[in-house]
């Protein structure tokens, strides 16, 4: 059984329901009852590998021995050595072997080979030749271990590696740049593959305007990981987000946009639940970090678009709903700012009455992104509410042609004809509307409401009393026949 195979287990204790977000069965019941539940445990970590450039650790023990697969196994006997202060690899072979091969069978059945092959990316020719340039492709670069072989860094032998990394990151916090890079150009010499030191050393080079070699570093990231075959995806989205966000910085557009999109593609899903989408903050790995980069930008140009949508992620994920909707005005100066932020800025916009700045936002996105039929929604509404009626007229014509099943466009497209006086039109559109939805009666209930303001009472009633033939119970239509009715009674 793996660790994470636990979490039903731990969340039965604490009487916690899963939500049907975890995998497993609980074994409170062989916990309390003292039954023999599985015969052997398994753990591994990659963070290691992936982190600082290491080997991965794997484990497996069985009621008395406890097996890692490290450059160096190890081996212990948890009954006469608890502590784990005696690795006995190298006296109990036969044993250890046995511990290898359990381990192996378990990584064969429960390995996913067919998703490992699908994280696979490449370098795009003009990566690769910037990379092969600047010497981070070819000979013996990326070739770290503990021999020619290839073998890869025993975690246990490089502590003081990691600790080092550590301080370096405490160091910028403190915002003592300059002693951080320090720490960290060495380790890099040394171990090309540590992957939170080239991380952390691509803040400290930003802090010390150091941009050029910024770029070299967020380069030389994008290629260890691709170094790896590109199977952890989510250190690929982080180092086209780093490449991204230095590529912005430093004015080069194009590329950075170029940069977010692979990223993007590669994006595991549900991460973006931890992290904002804004191109800026790829390299940011802490909330002062993304301020310093935040208030560079806006330094250089106040209305920056990236830098404002980050800024309005901030102002948005912490409450501050009155900074955020000022910055979201912002963002409609600004001409620009990351799609997905613009979005819900406009919104928001929206949401206070704003009709008028959240349309320029909308069409702003709708200019820029995939064609999208509750974008066009989006905009035609917000058009409409501020009296742009052509421009709504637009949008959702384009909402028809992407998605004709949609009842609520020819409605809209009706309300705009009554609006300006065409009948007969407003007629058409709601028939279709009808078509496509016989039971979405809104088109019918504006309509008889128009018919009373002319005071065509009978006529009303008569639209009315089809749209509860359609939907008996619908409260707008029920209490508009009413009020009808009572005006023809008084």
């Amino acid at each position: 059984v793996e660790l994470t195979d636990l979490y039903p287990t731990i969340l039965d204790f604490l009487a916690i329901e899963s939500g049907g977000q975890i995998q497993g069965d609980s074994l409170r019941e062989a916990v309390e009852k003292k039954i023999k539940a599985f015969d052997y445990a398994y753990a591994e970590t990659l963070m290691p590998r992936f982190e600082f450039g290491w080997s991965e650790l794997h484990m497996v023990r069985d009621g008395r021995f406890k097996y890692i697969e490290a450059p160096r196994p190890e081996l212990y006997d948890l009954r006469s050595d608890p502590a784990e202060e005696n690795n006995l690899a190298g006296d109990q072979q036969d044993r250890a072997g046995e511990m290898a091969e359990l381990l192996a069978e378990h990584q064969a059945v429960t390995a996913d080979i067919d998703a490992a092959a699908e994280a696979t990316h490449a370098l795009s020719p003009e990566e690769e030749e910037k990379l092969r340039s600047l010497g981070y492709l070819g000979g013996d670069f990326f070739k770290t271990g503990d021999g020619a072989d290839g073998m890869r860094l025993d975690p246990k032998d490089h502590i003081e590696e990691g600790i080092q990394v550590w301080a370096a990151r405490d160091l910028l916090v403190e915002g003592k740049a300059e002693e951080a890079e320090a720490i960290l150009a060495p380790i890099l010499q040394e171990n090309p593959k540590n992957q939170l030191a080239r991380t952390t050393r691509l803040m400290a080079l930003l802090r010390l305007e150091r941009f050029a070699l910024a770029e070299q570093e967020a380069l030389t990231q994008v290629a260890l990981v691709q170094e790896e075959g590109g199977s952890h995806a989510i250190l690929m989205e982080r180092a086209r987000r780093s490449l991204a966000a230095i590529f912005y910085i430093r004015g080069k557009q194009r590329e950075a946009l170029e940069q977010y999109r692979l990223a993007r593609e590669v994006r595991v899903p549900g991460e973006d639940r931890h992290a904002f989408r804004s191109l800026l903050l790829g390299v940011a790995s802490s909330r002062q970090d993304a301020d310093w980069i935040i208030n560079m930008m806006l330094e250089r140009n106040p209305l920056d678009g990236m830098a404002l949508s980050a800024r309005f992620e901030f102002e948005n994920a912490t409450g501050n709903s009155d900074a955020a909707l000022d910055t979201a005005e912002l963002l409609v100066k600004s001409g620009g700012g990351d799609g997905f932020t613009v979005i819900k800025a406009a919104k928001m916009l929206n949401e206070a009455g704003r009709p008028g700045p959240a349309a320029v936002l909308f069409g702003r996105v709708a200019q820029t992104s995939a064609p999208n039929a509750d974008l066009y929604g989006y905009l035609g509404t917000t058009r409409l509410s501020s009296g742009d009626w052509e421009g709504a007229r637009e949008a959702f014509l384009e909402m028809i042609r992407l998605r004709p099943d949609d009842p609520r466009a020819p409605y809209y497209l009706g309300n705009i004809a009554l609006l300006q006086g065409d009948e007969k039109s407003a007629r058409e559109y709601y028939n279709r509307s009808l078509e496509v939805n016989n039971r979405f009666v809104p088109p019918l209930v504006n309509l008889a409401r128009y018919l009373a303001s002319k005071g065509r009472s009978g006529e009303a009633e008569q639209v009315l009393a089809d749209a509860l033939n359609r939907r008996p119970d619908d409260p707008e239509a029920t209490e508009l026949l009413q009020l009808i009715r009572k005006q023809g009674d008084s």
